[in-house]
């Protein structure tokens, strides 16, 4: 069959990852995804990724690519990879990209989600997943203050270009604030 493109769609729970990109003398989510790849008989230098994330960040979606040498079905190579990821990862799924399928330039959006509750003491489990504010938030001037962000817009201020010839203007489509349970 020789060397085929994959695509696996990853999820990890950040909190004891320093980020996604590798780096040298840390714990990353690249250099221990690409540490089970070889367990599989990868033998690539890096793998190709929808973006990065921040130490402590945690993902539901997370697109990588890379090339490899499997006979076995997609099914397998989940299940392997799976095998020999720490448990604070998972692949949940793999399909077959074409060749010129990069992960990063191929997406044609991104879906971020920001959890927060309202709480008055610290509670260190919900604070693995959620950011905790006191006093309580007001979520209609939230829902009011959030639409000025959708639409086109210029975010120069939040970082560079990704090429020489890119740009900073994006669109947000949707924001949105919920309450999903009472005191969150």
């Amino acid at each position: 069959m020789g060397l085929v493109h994959y695509k696996v769609i990853l999820s990890y729970n950040g909190s004891e990852f320093a980020g996604f990109q590798r780096q040298k003398d840390a714990r990353t989510v690249q250099s221990e995804f690409e540490a089970g790849l070889r367990k599989i008989g990868w033998q690539g230098k890096s793998v190709l990724a929808a973006g990065r994330t921040d130490a402590g960040v945690h993902a539901v979606g997370q697109v990588v690519s890379f090339h490899l040498d499997w006979q076995h079905s997609l099914d397998d190579l989940r299940n392997a990879l799976n095998y020999y990821l720490p448990r604070d990862m998972a692949v949940q799924s793999v399909e077959i990209a074409p060749d010129d399928f990069h992960p990063r330039f191929d997406a044609q959006c991104r879906c971020y989600r920001y959890q927060v509750f309202c709480w008055h003491v610290r509670d260190p489990i919900r604070e693995v997943f959620a950011w905790r504010v006191w006093p309580k938030l007001d979520l209609k001037r939230m829902q009011e203050a959030g639409k000025v962000l959708i639409g086109v817009h210029d975010f120069q201020a939040f970082g560079s270009p990704t090429s020489e010839k890119g740009v900073t203007i994006r669109e947000v489509f949707d924001l949105n604030w919920q309450q999903d349970v009472e005191g969150l």
